[in-house]
């Protein structure tokens, strides 16, 4: 695996509803569509020969119908996973934020076991299922992997690259807006050398709305 395009899901019914998101599943909105759109046109310049390519996406359906409009355009279809779902917030899925901060467990360190609300996984097993899932994607015979993904799905796997410390899952982050198109290469000079090409890039939504 030589690159991986990253690309968070487009706007979904769960913001228009003030859901919470985790497993929540709501499809996308028309706004996440005409995002969808719009990233799939920019993905197609971006990779003329999608033929080595592997895309994969989250099952929930506001990362999958953001993949499928995507693939549309670059002549892929999306293997859909459930490892690569958001953090499983156990019973606050399909809560409102209102009703999910009334269920919301005491925070405990370290914070990598805190798990959130009953029912619901720590960041360590969710990191953990998706480090297996990419670790699993590098034995593969692609050049370029594609992935739809969540906005903490994506810090995961941003962590994997690069192989970060553990305790930088809860200390940082940086910003995703949705369909924002992420980039991470190998260095030409050392096969041990990783780069950043692109961090959010939004250029080609910048006639509509990419609120969080």
């Amino acid at each position: 695996m030589k690159k991986l395009i990253l690309i968070r899901h487009g706007h979904s019914l769960l913001f228009e509803k003030n859901l919470t998101g985790g497993y929540t599943d709501e499809s996308l909105s028309d706004l996440g569509r005409r995002q969808a759109h719009l990233t799939g046109k920019r993905l197609a310049k971006m990779v003329p020969d999608p033929s080595a390519c592997g895309f994969f996406c989250s099952d929930l359906k506001r990362a999958s119908e953001t993949a499928k409009i995507i693939g549309s355009y670059i002549n892929l279809n999306p293997i859909e996973t459930s490892v690569l779902r958001d953090l499983n917030n156990g019973v606050a899925a399909n809560k409102t934020k209102d009703e999910a901060k009334s269920l919301e467990l005491p925070m405990n360190e370290p914070l990598m076991d805190w798990v959130p609300y009953p029912e619901a996984e720590s960041w360590r097993v969710f990191y953990t299922r998706v480090k297996d899932f990419m670790n699993f994607l590098r034995l593969k015979d692609f050049d370029v992997v594609i992935i739809v993904f969540h906005f903490s799905t994506n810090w995961n796997i941003v962590h994997w690259w690069f192989d970060l410390p553990e305790n930088f899952l809860t200390m940082m982050g940086f910003k995703q807006d949705l369909c924002g198109i992420h980039v991470l290469s190998l260095g030409t000079w050392d096969i041990g050398h990783k780069v950043i090409i692109k961090i959010n890039s939004t250029a080609h939504l910048e006639n509509f709305d990419v609120r969080v």
